[in-house]
């Protein structure tokens, strides 16, 4: 997987967008896909909101998408699968880029006609540990 990595870093230091289109296999894909679809047709998304719990704002105006986080306590496992990946990319980055990163948080995000996602500073107003948001 590390050369499916090294894609990812290369392609974003030439480009400034990372992208390698191999780097989840067709049945993940398709797994976190259909996922997502079984997530809105139970209505499991929540309106999206800014801020971390402390702070956190639903009815703001810098986005209007709906999401569901991702955990590796859910027993989906196309989720575990792309959260083990996600680890991986995490302790590579971390090895050959010298990141630092100890923590990260992924969502579907699904926008619906008309929804939005404002460019802003993802930076919390009481919490500055967040350095890097993609």
């Amino acid at each position: 997987m590390d050369n499916h990595f090294d894609v990812l870093i290369n392609s974003y230091l030439a480009n400034n967008l990372g992208v390698d289109i191999a780097f989840l296999t067709e049945t993940l894909s398709n797994g976190l896909h259909e996922n997502i679809l079984q997530l809105q047709s139970g209505e499991m998304m929540n309106a999206a909101g800014i801020g971390n719990e402390e702070m956190k704002d639903t009815k703001q105006k810098i986005r209007g998408d709906k999401i569901y986080w991702l955990d590796k306590s859910h027993e989906n496992i196309f989720e575990k699968k792309f959260l083990q990946i996600a680890e991986e990319f995490i302790v590579h980055l971390n090895m050959t880029c010298y990141t630092g990163i100890n923590a990260y948080e992924f969502h579907y995000a699904v926008y619906e006609e008309g929804s939005f996602y404002k460019r802003h500073k993802d930076q919390f107003m009481n919490n500055n540990d967040r350095k890097l948001s993609e």
